[in-house]
């Protein structure tokens, strides 16, 4: 992988201003509610995700990850990836710096190892008890590290606002590992 400081995003390139000691280990991916790419900073990779600040709905999805990521290290929730740093810049963009848990194992890993899966429906459940239903489980949002699955994308969490909320999360996830047997 080519690391670097040359970019053509310029929110990605504010960033960059910002936080002279960081490269660039490709070009930024753009998901579904913001972009991502890996980073490094003395050696140290990490995940970056951010919007622009003129993309108003993204930027709400980024905060209720960064709300979700800090109730989950306070209740010292393991099986998430965890927050590095995350800030503004004023009319630029919003920041959200996270532990890279590189892919090692596939998913098949985890659904052929009961002892993966009960921890994994245990993160899950810690979760919700913290009021979050997570509404995007899927196969390339989990990650193994130290034999331990670990969810590494909580953007699209939302607030439990009723029971179906949980019950639609946890069946999603229950079908998810039947289809994969």
């Amino acid at each position: 992988m080519k690391w670097g400081r040359k970019v053509k995003d310029p929110v990605l390139q504010a960033y960059l201003n910002e936080n002279r000691d960081v490269q660039v280990g490709g070009k930024a991916k753009k998901g579904v509610r913001s972009k991502v790419c890996l980073m490094r900073r003395d050696n140290e990779k990490f995940i970056l995700k951010f919007s622009a600040k003129s993309v108003k709905k993204y930027v709400n999805h980024i905060k209720q990850e960064i709300e979700v990521l800090e109730k989950c290290k306070e209740a010292n929730i393991i099986g998430v990836s965890h927050i590095i740093k995350y800030f503004e810049i004023p009319n630029i963009g919003i920041f959200l710096e996270k532990e890279y848990i590189e892919k090692t194992h596939s998913f098949k890993d985890i659904q052929n190892n009961q002892e993966s899966k009960e921890m994994l429906l245990e993160t899950i459940n810690q979760i919700h008890q913290l009021g979050y239903a997570i509404k995007d489980i899927a196969t390339q949002n989990i990650r193994i590290k130290n034999k331990r699955p670990y969810i590494i994308d909580l953007g699209y969490c939302r607030k439990i606002t009723e029971q179906s909320d949980i019950d639609t999360d946890l069946e999603f996830f229950k079908s998810l590992f039947r289809l994969l047997k």
